[in-house]
């Protein structure tokens, strides 16, 4: 019963290993099992499972996806603000229609809020060389960059500390 509780819970929004114990009443260490079973036995559902790494929130630094706990301290610039790794569960077929969810690695840009400065699609690192535009919309914010002979519009939303990749143009 609990992993199917599990399943909604992560269908609705992108949630931490803790998130998931405050709101069931349990202890992390039962969530943590029971997300790791979910995790292997997924691929024979019609969901896919979305990892948001964890990001140090002073300086930006994205920790690797493997890395399911939240860390101690930035290894970079040594503070503990840490945003832990969130999940979520996406329907297959919503996910041809969905933006493409990108890794980012930033730095503190205008008044300290996180700019990119390289992403990876797949295992492919993509080096930003110039922000052309940036603009907040409601719900994200928006930056339009030019890197490896092309130009990328990402989209970034604060909340769930989501970037996604929402559009390609090869430059020439």
């Amino acid at each position: 019963m609990f992993r199917k509780d599990l399943l909604e819970l992560l269908r609705r929004a992108p949630r931490s290993v803790t998130d998931i114990a405050t709101l069931l009443e349990l202890e992390p260490k039962a969530v943590e099992d029971d997300r790791r079973h979910l995790l292997k036995s997924v691929k024979h559902t019609g969901y896919r499972v979305t990892i948001t790494p964890a990001r140090c929130r002073h300086g930006g630094f994205i920790f690797h996806a493997d890395k399911r706990h939240k860390p101690g301290k930035c290894p970079r610039c040594r503070h503990t603000w840490i945003s832990p790794p969130l999940i979520q569960m996406e329907a297959r077929a919503a996910m041809s229609a969905a933006a493409l969810t990108i890794r980012v690695e930033c730095d503190a840009g205008h008044r300290g809020e996180p700019e990119p400065r390289r992403f990876w699609l797949g295992e492919r690192p993509v080096s930003v060389e110039e922000v052309l535009d940036r603009w907040l919309a409601p719900e994200h914010r928006y930056f339009k960059v030019r890197g490896d002979g092309g130009r990328y519009l990402l989209r970034h939303d604060p909340r769930a500390d989501r970037w996604e990749l929402t559009f390609y143009e090869r430059a020439g």
